[in-house]
């Protein structure tokens, strides 16, 4: 009794350890990842820390090249927003270093990625997986490595609709915009009766109500986000109308993607420190971090101008070294993001202080040119007075 006893507390307290262990998650959505010949699929990475507090990933993904090419990296809205090191893209495999310096405890997405099929591929479908080098590290001070739960996805390849879907607004779905009403358009068949609808589900299908739209409509306004306009054409099945069919008795959907950025980056400060332990020497130089909320930081431009001078504006990066070590001239910081929206900040010309024996000089200095003058006044007087002595014993 006594043995079973023990055995049961050990194998309790193994499976409590097993629970634990099973920390942070790695999860890719969709999965399937559906994408059409022709054009791309958006793949979502996500982390759920299980309670753990974490501040730092490094990801790889591993994928086929013959089946699958990474075209981008969308890292905006990320809840590892520190990105040390730009993702890495390979033929077969891509890398993404992200981290948090508060640390992150929760659930959100760290990056989106950018999918298309190979051109001429064969295979239906194709494994997007976890490399064994990804690791999360816990916020603990000392960059513990903690057990990770990943979570493989599969991309599946589609015949591409026959409905040709554009936007003559939104015309890339790979890009962010600042619009928030897009127009859509295709090529309406006579006599044909479509449906629509507007969804973040990259899988919505229309729901059979014939919406009347032809061939070119506008939907809007929308908010900040990642949006799926659905079209199908309508035909009668059994039960009433629903979207055509297509060769795989699947609805014929055409899909259109629509990335929406309306918010300028968050608004960030300029610090500007004098160490010599930044660049080699004693310089003045700014530090800043901008942030965007949706879809990311394009760029960061600088610009030091005096008085009403138009800005010069460069792209720099962060730390950066003031041309005008002066510090007579004021900084401009502005950061763009993906969709062009912009948020500026900026130093003030530093006061100038001067050193004590300064305004001493400047008071002795101007002391002396008093006296000088009372001096000369004095002098002056005198002459004065010796001339008119003069002239009048010469009269």
């Amino acid at each position: 009794m006594r043995k079973f006893i023990t055995f049961f507390i050990f194998g309790f307290l193994f499976f409590l350890s097993i629970q634990k262990a099973e920390a942070a998650q790695l999860l890719l959505y969709p999965d399937p990842l559906e994408i059409p010949v022709g054009e791309t699929g958006l793949l979502e990475l996500r982390l759920d820390t299980e309670q753990e507090d974490v501040n730092a990933a490094e990801i790889v993904l591993n994928f086929p090249p013959g089946a699958l090419v990474a075209r981008d990296i969308l890292l905006g809205g990320s809840v590892l927003p520190l990105i040390p090191e730009t993702p890495f893209i390979g033929i077969d495999s891509l890398k993404i270093v992200a981290g948090a310096p508060a640390g992150f405890n929760g659930s959100g997405t760290i990056a989106r990625i950018v999918f298309s099929a190979k051109e001429g591929i064969s295979a239906d479908s194709a494994a997007i997986s976890f490399d064994d080098r990804t690791r999360i590290f816990l916020n603990d001070g000392k960059a513990t490595p903690t057990l990770v739960t990943a979570r493989p996805a599969r991309a599946v390849f589609l015949s591409a609709s026959s409905i040709d879907l554009i936007s003559t607004t939104h015309t890339d779905q790979t890009q962010w915009h600042n619009r928030d009403t897009a127009v859509m358009k295709w090529e309406a068949r006579e006599g044909a009766a479509y449906s629509y609808e507007v969804s973040r589900d990259p899988y919505a299908v229309p729901d059979g109500t014939s919406d009347n739209p032809v061939g070119d409509i506008q939907v809007g306004p929308l908010e900040d986000g990642i949006y799926y306009f659905s079209l199908c054409e309508l035909a009668v099945y059994e039960g009433g109308f629903a979207c055509r069919r297509n060769a795989q008795q699947q609805p014929d959907v055409a899909r259109f993607r629509l990335m929406i950025d309306l918010t300028s980056p968050e608004s960030f400060e300029v610090f500007v420190a004098k160490t010599k332990d930044v660049f080699e020497g004693d310089y003045w130089y700014a530090v800043f971090a901008p942030r965007d909320a949706m879809s990311g930081i394009l760029k960061v431009e600088v610009a030091e101008a005096k008085g009403n001078e138009d800005p010069l504006w460069a792209e720099a990066a962060s730390p950066y070294a003031l041309r005008d070590q002066n510090r007579v001239s004021t900084l401009l910081v502005r950061a763009t993001d993906l969709a062009g929206n912009i948020q500026e900040a900026s130093v003030s010309p530093q006061p100038q202080v001067f050193p004590w024996y300064v305004p001493v000089a400047a008071a002795a200095v101007l002391l002396m040119l008093i006296l000088l003058v009372q001096k000369m006044r004095s002098r002056g007087k005198t002459m004065h007075g010796i001339i008119h002595t003069m002239d009048e014993q010469t009269a």
